[in-house]
């Protein structure tokens, strides 16, 4: 069928999309915004929250539960979709599209992965596609990224949890290592 020829064709010619189904979520659930999302607002450019603002809630405002409906089931397909790329070996990226409306730098894409997740994804596969994968679409220009070893720029993210068992945990941040460099209150520890 015309969908599958397509998803190989991406796949053989190695073409990388990004779903940023957190977009797509937050048009059908409007402007309604988490508690961590909420302490970030003022962190964020004033332009930006005024223009987010100016969109509040979403194109789906004035929808009927019909519309609701068939928005929701149209989510459900493109994550669907998503799958089947990745299951063709296409390849995904993972983004957020930050600045789009309400689609918070940080937990959009916290929440991107969770969705791809949730597609069928495993969290393992995802993680790599956020890291390892994405330092390879940038190419040579950046060779000291998306890895972790010797002679590599060493910004680090350290989990309280393992999001490989839950992608979630991704979140849960204990600490972040920049340039090599230890938070001042664990260098002591080492």
């Amino acid at each position: 069928d015309l969908v599958k020829s397509l998803i190989n064709l991406l796949a053989e010619k190695r073409v990388y999309h990004t779903p940023t189904l957190v977009n797509i979520e937050n048009q059908i659930k409007g402007g309604g915004i988490t508690v961590e999302e909420k302490s970030l607002l003022d962190k964020l450019p004033v332009g930006m929250v005024h223009n987010w603002r100016a969109v509040t809630p979403s194109i789906s405002e004035n929808w009927t539960e019909s519309e609701y409906a068939v928005a929701r089931q149209g989510f459900e397909n493109i994550k669907q979709l998503a799958f089947l790329m990745y299951e063709a070996g296409a390849k995904l990226g993972v983004g957020s599209d930050t600045p789009n409306p309400w689609t918070f730098p940080g937990p959009g894409l916290f929440r991107e992965m969770e969705l791809l997740v949730e597609c069928g994804i495993p969290a393992r596969k995802v993680i790599q596609m956020a890291t390892r994968d994405a330092a390879a679409f940038l190419g040579n220009r950046f060779t000291d990224v998306g890895v972790i070893s010797e002679g590599k720029t060493a910004d680090i993210v350290i989990l309280n949890d393992n999001p490989a068992n839950n992608i979630s945990a991704c979140r849960s941040i204990a600490h972040i290592v920049r340039n090599g460099q230890l938070p001042s209150h664990l260098e002591n520890q080492t």
